[in-house]
């Protein structure tokens, strides 16, 4: 009987710690944006490419490798919530690893929603299942305390919306204490960028 209580327990547990995700990102995001995420992976190779032309140091390939050769897990979506420390290397004609800060990623009456708290560059978004192994990051950057902007596409009435700061990503977990987002043809800078997150 106790077992029984047991299981039943768990399994309200599991009912009420499940995220939802209120949308379908495929009927949120811009066209500009659904091209760079349809070229996620040409995005990688070219950004590779010119990286490797330009004789990075061997630290910042190791620590690139590090994070982006690790195969994807199922992304458990109900233990997201709460603070990271992330990091992000951008990857282009110049390979450059950024220090440490501080990310949140926060449970939502619309779903999951990741923000960088800290540092110059800032960036804040909505987090749309797509499948077992990863989500897709729609979000949009700001600059130091600036406040934070919605995604263009969500902007709605009497709200600014800015195409030009709107960011798309896909999130993935290599690890139960460890997230990556990679960017793909980023506006500014880079051919794609890389954001990992550790507890």
């Amino acid at each position: 009987m106790r077992r029984i209580a047991l299981l039943l327990w768990l399994l309200g547990l599991t009912a009420t710690t499940t995220v939802a995700f209120a949308a379908d990102w495929k009927t949120i995001i811009t066209p500009p944006d659904r091209s760079r995420l349809d070229r996620l992976a040409e995005s990688i190779r070219k950004g590779d490419a010119a990286a490797a032309a330009s004789n990075p140091a061997p630290a910042d390939t190791k620590v690139l490798r590090a994070i982006l050769d690790l195969p994807n897990r199922p992304v458990a979506v109900d233990q997201l919530a709460g603070n990271w420390r992330c990091r992000t290397i951008k990857v282009g004609e110049i390979l450059v690893v950024y220090s440490w800060f501080k990310c949140r990623i926060a449970a939502t009456d619309d779903g999951l929603r990741l923000e960088k708290i800290s540092g110059s560059q800032r960036l804040s978004g909505g987090l749309y299942a797509d499948g077992p192994t990863r989500l897709v990051l729609l979000g949009a950057g700001t600059v130091n305390d600036e406040p934070p902007v919605p995604y263009s596409a969500l902007a709605g009435d009497g709200r600014p919306a800015d195409p030009d700061a709107d960011t798309v990503g896909v999130l993935t977990q290599p690890a139960p204490d460890r997230l990556r987002i990679v960017f793909p043809f980023p506006r500014y800078e880079s051919i794609y960028d890389v954001m990992e997150l550790r507890r």
